[in-house]
């Protein structure tokens, strides 16, 4: 369904980000949007613009 799909949009809270699952849905560099708190931390997300997510905040 990644593969199909024009793009991933995803919305975490803070806790969440930088968290591992325990099964892989898609890759880091699969996510185009990323929808965040004001109050997430620069690095984390400055790793996900680096690998093509655009910043958004909630």
């Amino acid at each position: 369904m990644v593969r199909c799909s024009a793009g991933i949009v995803i919305a975490a809270t803070n806790d969440k980000l930088a968290t591992a699952a325990p099964y892989r849905v898609a890759a880091p560099d699969a996510i185009r949007h990323l929808v965040v708190e004001r109050t997430a931390p620069a690095a984390i997300l400055a790793d996900f613009e680096r690998q093509g997510a655009e910043i958004h905040f909630a």
